[in-house]
């Protein structure tokens, strides 16, 4: 497995339920992977999905890079369900 120094684990709670975060992410099941992608006409990346699903969430934070979207979490030791989690070094 991973060691902690491997990984950081964030805590991102903006206003928002996280059944509402599930509900918008949930109507994206099946679109391919698209480098670079970030919207259902374009498909979507990985830091694409986040984002929008993000945006489309009550929340506005615009098109992240993975980069950005650990910049805007704060670590914890304990995480929870809808928490991203960042491997360093991958």
């Amino acid at each position: 497995g991973l060691s902690y120094s491997s990984m950081r684990t964030t805590t991102f709670r903006p206003v928002f339920s996280f059944a509402a975060l599930i509900t918008e992410t949930e109507k994206y099941i099946g679109y391919p992977y698209v480098w670079g992608g970030s919207s259902p006409a374009t498909s979507f990346d990985c830091s694409g999905f986040v984002s929008y699903v993000l945006n489309q969430s009550g929340w506005n934070v615009g098109r992240l890079t993975a980069q950005g979207l650990y910049n805007i979490c704060t670590p914890t030791g304990s995480p929870n369900p809808g928490d991203l989690v960042f491997f360093i070094g991958t």
